[in-house]
């Protein structure tokens, strides 16, 4: 057993020392190889192009490929000692990745080392190289770095600093000139971070940016890493030339032709992103960042007023998306308050932009910016709305794909603004809409506006709706107010006129309007009259509040903007108008007006100067009102009317008003009130202007069938008309319009003019009459019983052969001079004035008894003055004055002009009653 161990360790004795001479063996020739690579490094540069690539490939990485076409050796160690450095001079060195891309050029690099960096020893391998290429670029790369190599030669880190010349960056169409640049690389195995990059761009217009960048990576089963990128200041004008065309091609053209003024600065981008072990692919995967914006003007939809001093920022949310932010603005004569624009789709290959912009100013700027082109949204609204006041707030959102070529069309507009305070003129006449509180709703395709306001300080809501296509159509509006006094004087409703009473409470009101086919719209109005008071006092008509009422109107409007009223009514108690419209005229299928009854045509002008048209016919018309006025403040407008013609315009020398031609055909007439009879078959046709009859031919008959006949025509003084009235019973016709009760039978003649600023004159012949119960004359007569006219005055009536009557009417006043009136028995005269509202009378009258006898001195040639004082009177006559009503006169006579005769009743105090 022992000799067995013992031989054992004979063996291992002599395996050890065959293992040491093995090793001595080895170490020698390896260190004469050493001293021959010494020895032949000294004596010159050592080609080993191969393994040079070998090495340099080995330490690159995974799928990276270096070929070295010369590769130069020498170390001065065999003269210098071993603490000399080797140094590889390269040339023609390539890199490229698995796909046989190249990724980098460089003509020719040094290497420096020292000799224990091949033993593993970490210590540190200075590169320099210069005139290289980067891959997509054309600037030269000038390269110093130091490396550090762990055991196998595997490289255990870099410290790289890359200087870049003048040239450009990226690949054609999407390249990026510089000027130069530079930045610092540091590597390890697994990491790489980026420091210090800077490319000064070149100078284009008014820019010359300066971009920085930095960034890391790390290597794991792929690469993954950042680079975040900066930038100072780019003017908008110059942005298009420093972004290439192919990058983002639509936002790009969007941006080059919609952004025309300002500058982007402080930009901060932040990219991630992924590649392959072998680098040969790159894909981001992440980007976030922005710009600040100053000054930009922007054309946000196409041809519409673009924004201008618009600050802001622009973010890029992700890979796919970018958001505008704006601080201020303008947008025409409106702030821009607060607005985004989000442009969708950059990474395909069409792009959409949702902008939503907050406005605020004032009414006429909001106004231009709405009405500009093509948008035009209020190219039909009324033209004084551009005179509007008030404030507003819009917010519009939009949506659009941002192609060169836009349309409207293809724009998801919509606009809603609210408007304080607005005030503005109204097509109606001056007429103000204030106060409006209106909120708009807007797009492309249509309009609204709803809210309230007032008008005339009335209460009114509006709501409207209108559509466009080729033209802006409206298809719905609504107008709600109250017709209250604001309104009703406004027009003069509030007030007397000739033909109403001033019209006093409310009437609420409602305009509609709705589309309808082929391009035409229907209209309706209603108001509500329950709550009014108004008349018609020359038709004897009126409504008190509270009594019910309406009005009602409904009329197309063609494309060309002519409106045809279907019809339209009015109703009340005792109250029925039924109508419709024809171009210009009136067709009226009912007119009843208390007693009035008529249907029949208004035609009105359709051209200046061409007169309206009145056509009406009836079973009845009633003027009672007219020629027999209530007395009363609530008839001014009725006793207007009946004042004559000089009263409704004193003193005007040619008529006023618009032209008028008429003619009416009625059964039966009412002129004054029952008892009275009226007049049967009136026809009438004439002319005037305003309320001033300028010809006239009128036939009718009283109700025993007896003819009543009028005639105006134009008289010989210019301006002045002829009135010439006939009635074959003249006590008929007086009973007939009102005037006098107590007169029977009797031709009756009057002959009158006016006009030219004259009164209203003429004479009044009454033939063949007798006077029934006149207490004024009764009065006289019973003073007068001395000379026995109590006779002439028994039985039932006075009996007068004939009177004539010489007068004018003015401002009311009735004036006579030297009328008369006698028979055979009793004579008559009068001058003065009787009042026609009050019948206060201020008269002097003679009484001539026996008028047959005693005028007959009166009528001998050239002495008969002598006997008579006044015309028709006689050679014994009593003066006696009248004043006070005539219904109840006080008179007073002087008894010594009845014993004095002829003008001797003059000389003695007789005249005039005295």
């Amino acid at each position: 057993m022992n000799h067995a161990a013992g031989q054992a360790g004979r063996i291992a004795g002599w395996l050890l020392r065959l293992l040491g001479k093995v090793l001595l063996t080895v170490f020698a020739m390896v260190m004469l190889s050493f001293g021959a690579l010494a020895y032949r490094l000294d004596q010159g540069p050592l080609q080993i192009p191969y393994v040079a690539s070998r090495l340099a490939t080995a330490v690159s990485g995974q799928g990276v490929t270096v070929h070295i076409d010369q590769a130069a050796l020498t170390w001065g160690g065999y003269k210098k000692g071993g603490g000399a450095p080797l140094y590889l001079q390269l040339h023609g060195i390539r890199a490229s990745n698995a796909k046989g891309a190249v990724l980098a050029t460089v003509p020719q690099a040094r290497l420096l080392f020292p000799v224990r960096a091949l033993f593993g020893v970490s210590a540190p391998v200075d590169v320099t190289g210069s005139g290289g290429h980067i891959a997509l670029s054309d600037a030269p790369v000038a390269v110093a770095a130091l490396f550090r190599f762990g055991f196998g030669f595997a490289l255990a880190g870099a410290d790289m600093t890359v200087t870049l010349g003048a040239g450009t960056l990226g690949q054609p169409g999407e390249s990026l000139a510089i000027t130069g640049g530079a930045f610092v690389l540091h590597l390890k195995p697994q990491d790489a971070v980026l420091q210090a990059g800077r490319l000064n761009l070149v100078r284009i217009g008014e820019s010359a940016p300066v971009v920085g960048f930095s960034g890391t990576a790390h290597r794991g089963a792929l690469w993954q890493g950042s680079l975040r990128i900066t930038a100072d200041r780019v003017r908008a004008a110059d942005l298009p030339a420093y972004w290439p065309p192919a990058v983002g091609a639509n936002p790009r053209r969007w941006v080059a032709k919609n952004i025309v003024a300002g500058s982007a600065s402080h930009a901060d981008f932040t990219f991630t992103g992924t590649a392959p072990r072998d680098l040969s692919s790159f894909s981001i995967t992440g980007i976030r960042g922005g710009y600040d914006a100053t000054g930009i003007t922007m054309h946000w939809l196409p041809g519409l007023t673009p924004v201008t001093a618009l600050d802001g920022r622009l973010d890029v949310l992700d890979p796919d998306s970018l958001l505008i932010t704006t601080a201020s603005g303008r947008l025409g004569g409106l702030q821009v308050a607060a607005g985004t624009m989000k442009i969708t789709g950059l990474s395909k290959p069409d792009q959409i932009a949702t902008i939503k912009l907050r406005l605020d100013g004032m009414v006429p700027a909001a106004v231009a910016v709405l009405n500009a082109p093509p948008l035009a949204l209020l190219a039909r609204a009324p033209a004084e709305l551009a005179k509007a006041t008030g404030t507003m707030r819009a917010d519009i959102n939009a949506t659009l794909p941002l192609e060169d070529k836009l349309k409207l069309a293809q724009v998801a507009l919509a606009v809603v603004a609210t408007f304080a305070d607005v005030g503005a003129p109204t097509p109606l006449a001056g007429l103000t809409f204030t106060a409006g509180a209106l909120t708009l709703r807007a797009s492309q395709t249509q309009l609204s506006v709803a809210g309230t306001g007032q008008l005339a300080g009335e209460k009114l809501s509006l709501a409207l709706r209108a559509v466009y296509a080729a033209d802006p159509v409206l298809r719905h509006l609504e107008i709600a107010t109250t017709l209250g006094p604001g309104l009703l004087n406004q027009y003069g409703l509030g007030a007397e006129t000739t033909l109403a009473d001033a019209v006093s409470g409310t009437a609420p009101a409602e305009i509609r309007l709705d589309a309808g086919p082929n391009g035409t719209q229907t209209a309706t109005a209603d108001a509500d009259l329950t709550g009014a008071a108004l008349g018609i006092p020359a038709l004897g008509w009126a409504k008190q509040a509270g009594q019910p009422g309406a009005l009602h109107a409904a009329a197309v409007l063609d494309q060309d903007g002519a409106i045809m009223v279907q019809n339209f009514t009015a109703r009340g108690p005792a109250l029925d108008i039924r109508g419709a419209v024809d171009g210009h005229r009136l067709h009226f299928a009912a007119i009843d007006i208390g007693r009035t009854a008529a249907t029949g045509d208004v035609t009105y002008p359709g051209a200046p100067r061409t007169p309206w048209r009145i056509d009406l016919h009836g079973p009845s018309l009633d003027l009672r009102a007219i020629v027999n006025p209530p007395r009363g403040a609530a008839a001014g407008a009725a006793r207007a009317a009946a004042k004559g013609p000089d009263a409704a315009a004193p003193g005007a020398a040619t008529p006023s008003g618009p032209p008028w031609q008429a003619s009416l055909n009625f059964t039966a007439v009412a002129l004054a009130k029952p008892p009275a009879p009226g007049l049967r078959n009136l026809v009438f046709t004439g002319s005037g202007t305003g309320g001033t009859v300028l010809t006239a031919e009128a036939s009718a008959e009283d109700q025993a069938g007896l003819p009543v006949t009028l005639t105006v025509a134009a008289a010989a003084a210019p301006g002045r008309r002829d009135l010439r009235l006939q009635a074959a019973d003249g006590g008929t016709l007086l009973r007939t319009v009102g005037a006098y009760d107590d007169v029977q039978g009797g031709g009756l003649g009057l002959d009158a003019a006016y006009g030219a600023g004259a009164p209203f004159s003429g004479t009044v012949t009454l033939t063949k009459f007798q006077l029934l119960r006149a207490p004024a004359l009764g009065k006289i007569l019973q003073a007068l019983t001395i000379y026995g006219v109590a006779e002439a005055a028994s039985g039932p009536g006075l009996v007068f052969s004939r009177l004539i009557a010489p007068f004018s009417i003015a401002h009311q006043v009735l004036t006579l001079k030297d009328a008369r009136a006698y028979s055979a028995s009793l004579g008559f005269t009068a001058s003065g004035t009787i009042g026609l509202q009050d019948g206060a009378a201020d008269l002097d009258a003679t009484v001539i008894p026996a008028y047959a006898l005693n005028a007959l001195p009166g009528k001998i040639p050239l002495i008969g003055k002598l006997f008579t004082a006044e015309k028709g009177g006689g050679l014994f006559a009593v003066r006696v004055k009248v004043s006070g009503s005539l219904d109840d006169p006080k008179l007073t006579a002087n008894p010594f002009s009845a014993l004095t005769p002829g003008v001797l009743r003059d000389v003695f105090g007789g005249a005039r009653g005295k």
